[in-house]
């Protein structure tokens, strides 16, 4: 039972880093399933955070909110290396705003 709960944690999430959009897919292996997709252009912010243990073992969440909505929309836990995470979205909205 625990290995169960552990691959449903490990595989229930994706974020994905595509060439114009950030998506988060939540519930894969769920019954009910959430797709999250923003484009760099409609990104306003990006949030990392971190517990004092998280930062020891290079772990941390992190919130992307859009231009569209007041709240954050993508929610995304226990990310591995969350700033090289910002740092590559940033980068790409960046290019993204550059490019208009």
């Amino acid at each position: 039972m625990l290995l169960m709960v552990l691959l449903h944690k490990l595989y229930d999430e994706r974020l994905v880093i595509g060439p114009d959009h950030v998506q988060c897919t939540t519930g894969t292996l769920s019954f009910t399933r959430k797709d999250m997709r923003i484009d760099f252009v409609n990104i306003r912010g990006i949030e990392i955070d971190c517990s004092l243990y998280d930062r020891i073992f290079n772990l941390g969440n992190v919130h992307i909110g859009s231009s569209m909505h007041e709240e954050v929309e993508i929610k995304f836990v226990g990310l591995r290396n969350p700033e090289l995470i910002r740092k590559v979205i940033e980068s790409r909205c960046n290019r993204e705003i550059s490019a208009i």
